[in-house]
């Protein structure tokens, strides 16, 4: 029998400085994305209007899910938009759609590290069920063995 969970935190998603985050930078990439010419043939609005999409569910995913043992995927995913946003946003620029703005991609940056925290603490947790899971485990192989030595 495994270990159960603790009690899920109910979080009031809107008070959470990376959904908040999240929301921002949405909103601000969807209205840069609004500009882009319509013949832009790199698809880079389509590419971060994705992204934006990915990074609010998974970052909503991971706060509000009330099993544990899914939250370093959920912000792995997250970490993954975010990245992308990362590296489009500095493209688009190139591409002359619009002027990259430091302050953002320093945002970017910071939401990074923040997921990564929140990757870190997810994986230590599950590291832990785990190991109580897998010491019941042995104790339960012990016993068989116990028994099939008879």
């Amino acid at each position: 029998m495994s270990q159960p969970f603790p009690e899920p935190v109910l979080r009031k998603l809107t008070e959470e400085p990376l959904w908040q985050e999240a929301n921002q930078l949405a909103d601000f990439f969807y209205n840069l994305t609004g500009s882009f010419p319509d013949t832009e043939q790199w698809y880079s609005a389509a590419k971060i209007r994705s992204a934006c999409m990915d990074m609010l569910f998974y970052v909503s995913e991971a706060l509000g899910s009330p099993q544990p043992s899914t939250a370093e995927t959920d912000w792995s995913h997250a970490a993954k938009a975010v990245t992308a946003l990362r590296a489009m946003y500095p493209f688009t620029g190139r591409q002359g759609f619009t002027k990259t703005d430091p302050d953002i991609v320093l945002r970017l940056d910071k939401m990074l590290k923040m997921i990564g925290q929140e990757v870190s603490i997810a994986h230590k947790h599950f590291t832990q069920v785990n190991a109580a899971d897998l010491d019941l485990w042995r104790e339960k192989y012990k016993i068989w063995k116990k028994i099939d030595d008879k």
